[in-house]
C-alpha cells in the first residue's frame, strides 16, 4: 500500500494522522496525506414507454451478461454528465442531462464504491452499442434478461423500478450491500 509521495517523491509510511482515526499513507518528508476514498459509479434507468434500456457487457467483469448502462465518473465531470456519457458510450442512446432524476443512492462496502442511479426517458430509441457493449436492447419487465444479469443482486431494485414505471410514480431509494446481503429501501 505504501509507495512514494505524489508531491515530493519521498517514501510514504502508513500511520494515523493527528486528529484522524484511520491509518493513511503519509509522507515522512513533506507531510502530504494520501486519502484513499470510494469510487463513484453512476447508472441510468432509461425508459421508452414500458421498456428499459439494457446492455450486454463486452468487458470484464461479467462480460456477456446484461445490466443497465453505467460506469465510473471521470475527474472534472458531474454525476449527470458522467451518466449521460456512459449511457451514450455503451448504447448510443442520447439523454438530456436536465432530464435525469435521482432514483437510488447506495454503496457497496466490500469494493469501496458509491452508486448513484438516475432515471430518464429516452430522447430517441435508436441503439448503437459502443465498444463496451456486445449488444443493447429495450426490454419490458417480462422480456428482461433476468437469468443473464451481470449482477443478480441488482434484480430487486430493477423489479422495483419496473413497478414504479408501470404506475408512473417514482420514489427515491437507498441501498447498501454488506457481506453478500443487499438492503434496499424506499426513502421518499
Amino acid at each position: 500500500m505504501t509507495g512514494f509521495c505524489y508531491v515530493c517523491g519521498a517514501s510514504m509510511t502508513l500511520a494515523t494522522p493527528l486528529g484522524d482515526v484511520v491509518p493513511r499513507e503519509l509522507c515522512s518528508q513533506c507531510g502530504y496525506i494520501h486519502y484513499c476514498n470510494p469510487k463513484v459509479q453512476v447508472a441510468v434507468l432509461v425508459s421508452d414507454g414500458d421498456r428499459l434500456l439494457w446492455m450486454r457487457r463486452a468487458m470484464a467483469p461479467r462480460a456477456g451478461f446484461w445490466e443497465i448502462p453505467g460506469g465510473f465518473m471521470e475527474l472534472g465531470e458531474t454525476m449527470k454528465q458522467a451518466a449521460v456519457r456512459e449511457t451514450f458510450e455503451e448504447t448510443g442512446v442520447r439523454i438530456a442531462p436536465g432530464s435525469l432524476q435521482p432514483w437510488l443512492v447506495g454503496s457497496i462496502e466490500a469494493i469501496d464504491e458509491v452508486h448513484v442511479i438516475f432515471r430518464a426517458e429516452a430522447e430517441q430509441a435508436t441503439i448503437a452499442p459502443g465498444s463496451e457493449a456486445q449488444a443493447a436492447g429495450w426490454f419490458t419487465a417480462q422480456e428482461a434478461p433476468w437469468a443473464d444479469m451481470a449482477f443478480p443482486e441488482a434484480e430487486p431494485g430493477l423489479r422495483q423500478f419496473y413497478g414504479e414505471l408501470a404506475e408512473g410514480r417514482f420514489g427515491m431509494h437507498y441501498a447498501e450491500q454488506q457481506l453478500q446481503q443487499l438492503v434496499f429501501e424506499k426513502v421518499l
